[in-house]
């Protein structure tokens, strides 16, 4: 497609673990010609660990890698395909040629707070520099609720001297509250059938038809009437119904 927008970074993400796609090279490439950044996030659940060097030779620019335990009883909870020796065998099959392109993404959960130290020395020992805590604010459970930034920043002060630490959170609204997503405004999210979508949580074109990238220009698709009608709704305050309806985790009940 051709880039008519003034936007110089692509995420290929979807639906699912992006390693697992024989084609995904192939899509780096075609993104390279047409894009500065190019991102992905992966739970390493690729086979075979040389494709990961190879999406690097392809184009990639930064890879992102979930790591939420290093408990095996816990990643195999949220991720029973993967284990921490998979997780390990894969980082160290990266050439350290690209090592500085990897970042790890952490979410901060009752299960895993108590080891993110721990979660840290791993990944340093590994060679990775960079590293992402995502803590959930506002959500329903009591626990989560009551982490904060300082929480997480003194779970983890003693290894600042090793990795590069940002503390990010999701604050985590109720339908009675004001509500604005910057989602729809700020970044543009194409399904695998080409139609635009407003978030990754939404995926369906059939229950939100934005247009379709065959019929319109990038710039053109983002500014159809039936775009501009969608975002208009966050413009009014109004939580639009789907968003209620795929339970998006930005929309919490009471």
């Amino acid at each position: 497609m051709p880039n008519d927008l003034a936007c110089k970074d692509i995420v290929l993400q979807g639906l699912g673990e992006v390693t697992l796609n024989k084609d995904f090279s192939r899509f780096i490439k075609i993104a390279k010609s047409k894009f500065h950044s190019i991102t992905t996030t992966t739970n390493l659940m690729a086979k075979d660990t040389s494709l990961y060097n190879q999406y690097f030779d392809a184009g990639l620019t930064n890879l992102r890698i979930s790591v939420d335990a290093i408990d095996d009883k816990i990643i195999k909870k949220n991720r029973p395909e993967i284990s921490l020796s998979t997780i390990k065998k894969a980082i160290l099959a990266i050439d350290k040629a690209h090592i500085d392109k990897v970042q790890v993404i952490t979410v901060v959960h009752p299960e895993n707070f108590g080891t993110l130290r721990e979660i840290g020395e791993f990944i340093s020992q590994l060679g990775i520099t960079d590293w992402v805590i995502q803590k959930l604010v506002g959500y329903a459970n009591d626990i989560e609720n009551k982490l904060c930034h300082s929480d997480i920043e003194k779970a983890v002060s003693s290894l600042s001297n090793k990795l590069t630490i940002a503390i990010r959170g999701f604050n985590y609204v109720k339908r009675s509250e004001p509500f604005f997503c910057n989602s729809p405004f700020s970044t543009y999210f194409i399904n695998a059938d080409h139609y635009l979508m407003p978030c990754c949580h939404i995926w369906d074109h059939t229950k939100l038809d934005m247009g379709n990238l065959n019929n319109f220009s990038p710039n053109e698709l983002i500014n159809n009437a039936k775009a501009v009608a969608f975002r208009d709704t966050f413009n009014k305050g109004i939580i639009p119904e789907i968003c209620l309806e795929t339970k998006c985790p930005l929309v919490a009940e009471k």
